[in-house]
This record gives structure tokens, C-alpha cells and sequence, in this order.
């Protein structure tokens, strides 16, 4: 992000900026590109938005470990994967674990060890150990992984029900192409510019 942007969304006046974003109502500096105008009047909230929670129920936490593979690396402080498979077994403690994963989606409040995150970088071919030949990636707490994959199922849903992103935003489930998507978007990009 460059000026004059950076400091109207990092300074002191973000927070009263990003509303007045979401509210249609900051004025938008000139000397912007053409696209990047037309994505700060994007950002608006539609009219049909509703803030929505996303509590997480028991049935979705057991339904959500019981799918996720056991050898599925996290970072290595806290619980592995097995634990929390294990633990889906038990009524008792999937209620425990649902309740203590859903507060931070309740109270914002972030646990210090879902901090902690491994980089680690694999090979994108087999035996090419040059920099330009690994891809890094990023390993996280088990339960903040889990967190971070169930909000962001709840936003793609609650997006699509609003209408502010296509209905089967491709790429985020099966049967959909990310390429369709990013085909759509350079042809909606291109008519924008050529307006």
C-alpha cells in the first residue's frame, strides 16, 4: 500500500477511516488509480448487510475433526491434531473444547500460544533444495487453524448471502476452479477501466 493510503488506513485516524469506508462516506484522494477507485467505492457496505455472530456448535466441531487428517503438521507447541480427533470421540469433551475455541470469536481475545507459528519451506520438486525451488509455508496452532478455517467458511457463506461476493466464489470448494474466478474478475476489471 502506498500513500496516500498507508497513512489514511494505518495512521491515526484508520479506525475512523475504515468506517467511513464501510459507510460509502471517505472521500476518495485523487491522483488513484482508475481500478483503485473503483475498489474503495467497492468496500462500501451493501445495503442488505447484517453483522452476523458465528458461534460454533458441537455438531461443527466433531463434524470439523473428524474429517481433519491426524498427520496434518501444526506447529509444535500445544495439542497435535490426534488430540482434538480424540477428544471429538467424547460428548463431554467436544463441549469443552467448542466452548474454549469459540471465545475468541466471542470476546476478540487472541490465546498467546495460538501465536506461535512455524515457517517451514518444502521442496516444489522432489530433490530441488535451491531457495527458488522450495515453497514456504506456514504452520500454526492446531486449534487456531481450526478457528481460521471455520471463520472463514462462516465469511465466504454469510459474503455469498449478502451478495457481496458470486455464489460458488470458485476455488473455495470442490467442483469450483480459483481460474474461473480470477477470469471473471480480469474481465470485470478490464470493463471497469474501459468505462
Amino acid at each position: 500500500m502506498s500513500e496516500p493510503l498507508y497513512t489514511m488506513f494505518t495512521g491515526p485516524n484508520a479506525d475512523n477511516n475504515q468506517q467511513l469506508l464501510l459507510e460509502g462516506k471517505l472521500p476518495i484522494p485523487g491522483g488513484l488509480t482508475y481500478p483503485t477507485q473503483a475498489f474503495l467505492r467497492h468496500c462500501r457496505l451493501y445495503d442488505s448487510y447484517r453483522p452476523r455472530s458465528f458461534p460454533l456448535t458441537v455438531e461443527e466441531h466433531v463434524d470439523f475433526w473428524s474429517r481433519t487428517p491426524e498427520n496434518k503438521g501444526s506447529e509444535p507447541h500445544g495439542l497435535h491434531n490426534g488430540h482434538f480427533k480424540a477428544g471429538a470421540l467424547s460428548e463431554l469433551l467436544a463441549s469443552c473444547d467448542t466452548a474454549f475455541l469459540d471465545l475468541p470469536f466471542r470476546s476478540g481475545h487472541v490465546p498467546e500460544l495460538w501465536k506461535n507459528l512455524m515457517n517451514f519451506a518444502i521442496e516444489k520438486k522432489p530433490g530441488d533444495f535451491r531457495p527458488q525451488g522450495m515453497r514456504t509455508i506456514q504452520l500454526f496452532n492446531s486449534e487456531a487453524q481450526a478457528n481460521y478455517k471455520e471463520a472463514g467458511w462462516a465469511a465466504m457463506k454469510n459474503a455469498e448471502e449478502d451478495d457481496i461476493i458470486p455464489a460458488g466464489q470458485c476455488g473455495s470448494r470442490k467442483q469450483h476452479q480459483s481460474i474461473d474466478l480470477a477470469l471473471s474478475k480480469r474481465l470485470i476489471w478490464d470493463s471497469l477501466i474501459l468505462e
